[in-house]
């Protein structure tokens, strides 16, 4: 069995997304605007029962493991922008010396 090998297109969303989180933890660290708890959890439990849902329409095993790695990959990615959204509006105010 042959497996579908992942694009360039999920790799470069992942190592943006990756430099979007190294900023975000930055971020936050200044004192920044945190992300709702939950926010994460949802996202992964949305892509999981998509999975699923797919899974019982009769898709194969390596289509479900590409999709995953999609799912991830475009999840990930999504949340980074979401979160750089949100530090482009509600920026961290300057420190008075």
């Amino acid at each position: 069995m042959r497996l579908a090998t992942p694009h360039t297109e999920n790799f470069i969303l992942l190592v943006l997304a990756v430099c979007g989180a190294i900023a975000d933890s930055r971020y936050k660290a200044r004192g920044g605007m945190k992300a709702p708890k939950w926010t994460a959890l949802k996202l992964a439990a949305a892509f999981g029962i998509l999975l699923v849902i797919i899974r019982l329409h009769g898709a194969s095993e390596d289509s479900i493991i590409y999709l995953t790695a999609t799912f991830f990959a475009l999840g990930f990615a999504g949340y980074e922008a979401w979160r750089w959204y949100v530090r482009r509006k509600n920026p961290v105010p300057g420190f008075k010396k």
